[in-house]
């Protein structure tokens, strides 16, 4: 696996172009560039107040080197998933100071009427078969020019690292098929207020955290479960005590920004207690700052968390991470970066690892290897996550190839490699690898 990583990286920088620019023209046909948002002033005539976008699509994924199953339990050989799903967005904005936007899907995964759906547990039916779900949906208004209020379930992205999570803690996560998609992708949205304050170039932001949802982790069933038995979820009331509160920081300067933060706000890692996964609330200081340098940019991200517990610990911990990166641009059509993070518990106890896994230094490395080819209609990307010391944790690998026949169409492929390692977790779902396939049409 290592070697044939290898040679797709040298191939993936060293390949030319696949077609010149004056050959591609038919190819063009139908193609667009996306137009930057444009803030219309109330005297601006517009067709209409109302924008409305529905997604359609299509996932499917196919098991490489999945066990065999045991008597009685679900078959994850072969296809394992295909789900069909609608998207629907709306937004009304009838002046440039209130914005209505609301945003929902729902899904079916078709892959259990395929198969035997006895040998599929009850929660893992009621978590992936059907999905309808509210996504983002808030109202934002700006009642002076330097005044933002937005109120509603909305994704707040903090920090500046597109692939470790340091100081991106407001919003959960769908980790239910690990490696497979960006943390972009993956944020949940959750109810929020956020007031922002602008003078020239700072801002000033507090939020109110008023839902308290946990991360979407794999059931009990499925591929990428890791406990022998099924485990109760956290239940936890929104409001009220329960109300998390930040606040951010933003300076952008000539050649660098910087950006600080502090929170109140329940724990998106959970910990084991009398059966049951349990969170409780944290707290938050760090920082993020860029640096733009010819073609390169180095970023820095920093934490210290207080008030974490884990499994069968009575003491709360202190946390500090820190990460380092860097992203260079000067290859044609392609970018490379690289960051690497560690993650170190002050008065760190062996039973920490006895019960959790979980080392004094964790440490955890990303290379990205992104290249476009015929005008940035196809998108090609090469992804590793290194857990320990280079990957002696374990390593999830990701190669993803996306094409944008049109606009509106958008076709996507790739493949999913799990190592395992040292880390028990990864060692637990290392059979895991597979191929996935999606074609997404936008109207």
């Amino acid at each position: 696996m290592k070697r044939f990583s290898l040679i797709f990286i040298l191939l993936f920088i060293t390949a030319p172009g696949l077609y010149a620019d004056d050959t591609i023209d038919d190819l063009m046909e139908g193609f667009g560039n996306s137009e930057p948002v444009k803030i219309e002033s109330d005297n601006e005539k517009k067709d209409s107040d109302f924008d409305f976008t529905t997604g359609l699509s299509l996932y499917s994924s196919y098991g490489i080197n999945s066990d065999a199953p045991v008597v009685g339990k679900a078959d994850w050989q072969g296809f394992n998933s295909l789900r069909a799903k609608l998207d629907q967005d709306m937004e009304y904005r009838p002046s440039s100071r209130f914005d209505l936007f609301l945003s929902g899907s729902i899904s079916q995964d078709l892959i259990f009427e395929a198969k035997e759906r006895s040998d599929y547990s009850d929660s893992l039916l009621e978590d992936r078969e059907f999905e309808a779900e509210v996504e983002s949906s808030y109202i934002l208004l700006t009642p002076f020019s330097n005044i933002d209020i937005k109120a509603g379930r909305q994704i707040i992205v903090w920090g500046k690292s597109d692939n470790i999570r340091i100081t991106d803690i407001l919003n959960p996560m769908d980790k239910r098929e690990p490696g497979l998609t960006d943390i972009e992708d993956l944020r949940l949205s959750q109810a929020m207020t956020k007031i922002d304050l602008y003078r020239e170039n700072l801002n000033f932001s507090f939020i109110f955290v008023h839902e308290n949802r946990e991360d979407k982790l794999p059931c009990y069933n499925s591929p990428f479960y890791i406990f022998p038995y099924e485990i109760q979820k956290p239940d936890i009331h929104d409001g009220d005590d329960n109300t998390g509160f930040a606040f951010a920081f933003n300076g952008v300067f000539t050649g660098w920004d910087l950006s600080l933060y502090g929170a109140k706000v329940y724990d998106h890692d959970p910990y084991l207690e009398n059966g049951s996964l349990n969170r409780d609330f944290i707290k938050m200081l760090g920082y993020s700052v860029n640096f733009a340098v010819n073609n390169w940019v180095l970023k820095s991200e920093g934490a210290v968390f207080t008030d974490k517990k884990y499994t069968n610990e009575k003491d709360e911990k202190t946390r500090g991470d820190i990460l380092l990166g860097a992203e260079y641009s000067g290859f044609d059509d392609t970018t490379i970066s690289f960051e690497i993070a560690d993650r170190h518990i002050f008065d760190y106890e062996d039973s920490i690892k006895k019960y959790s896994d979980i080392h004094e230094d964790e440490l955890e490395q990303v290379l990205r290897i992104n290249r476009t080819f015929v005008n940035e209609r196809l998108d090609l990307t090469y992804l590793a996550y290194l857990y320990r010391q280079w990957g002696d944790g374990g390593a999830v690998q990701r190669i993803e190839s996306s094409w944008e026949q049109t606009d509106r169409l958008t076709l996507r492929c790739g493949f999913g490699f799990y190592n395992g390692g040292s880390m028990d977790r990864l060692n637990k779902i290392r059979s895991n690898d597979r191929v996935f396939a999606e074609i997404k049409y936008v109207f």
